[in-house]
């Protein structure tokens, strides 16, 4: 399977940023996994700051040995990474990000107990 583009982490990123609740909510772990992935095929200067991220945060994860993507392609969401949306109709987006690609779905709330066992048959 191949890595994860610079530019497809970038996408991403920005993704993220443009919908997260807060300027100060933390990084994803599934995001930062993406990020420690690029190295070493970029340099830590570019995957920082293409991404913007703090130079010394992705040393420190480095050095910790963080886990980047799995094997099998997948990273999966922590519970503090499912949001429920504000629209009128009760909502929640699931991300599922792979090595190569990330599926969003846009779930209403009472049709996720028929959503999730479908998705466990994907993975």
């Amino acid at each position: 399977m191949e890595n994860v583009t610079l530019e497809l982490a970038a996408e991403t990123f920005c993704q993220w940023r443009i919908e997260r609740s807060s300027g100060k909510e933390p990084i994803p772990e599934n995001l930062w996994g993406m990020a420690l992935g690029l190295y070493p095929e970029y340099k830590r200067s570019k995957i920082c700051e293409r991404l913007r991220l703090s130079g010394s945060q992705f040393k420190r994860r480095l050095e910790a040995g963080y886990p980047t993507f799995s094997e099998q392609g997948f990273v999966l969401a922590s519970q503090e990474e499912i949001t429920a949306s504000s629209k009128q109709t009760q909502e929640i987006q699931l991300t599922i990000q792979g090595k190569e690609r990330a599926l969003m779905l846009c779930v209403e709330v009472h049709l996720l107990s028929q959503v999730l066992p479908q998705l466990g048959t994907l993975l």
